[in-house]
């Protein structure tokens, strides 16, 4: 929790970006227990630097039925089947199965 901040705004964020947004913020400076916790798990899963991430989300949202949100988290699981593509969006989301493959084709030309 923190104290005497006010929240502006929110928006979904890739685990890449929180590792870019840790590393500027608490450059020179001990990390507190949170922050420290929070970088060792985007070390350890953020799996692609912020600029690959951006480029992948806004392919995979040129896929009719995946969101920004949806976009994102595919982003930071690089899942390698369809089932996996599904088990991240929205309930009663409309998209074929040439689009579940299409992301899983896009994810793949960036796992490289």
């Amino acid at each position: 929790m923190m104290i005497g901040k006010k929240l502006n705004s929110s928006r979904p964020v890739a685990l890449a970006e929180v590792k870019e947004l840790l590393r500027e913020k608490t450059e020179g400076k001990e990390l507190g227990y949170e922050q420290d916790m929070t970088a060792k798990y985007v070390k350890k899963f953020s799996r692609i630097p912020k600029a690959k991430v951006d480029k992948l989300v806004e392919e995979l949202r040129a896929i009719e039925g995946i969101d920004e949100q949806s976009a994102i988290r595919i982003a930071d699981l690089m899942p390698e089947e369809n089932e996996t593509v599904i088990a991240v969006l929205p309930r009663g989301t409309k998209i074929s199965e040439e689009q579940l493959e299409q992301a899983v084709k896009i994810v793949e030309s960036y796992r490289k």
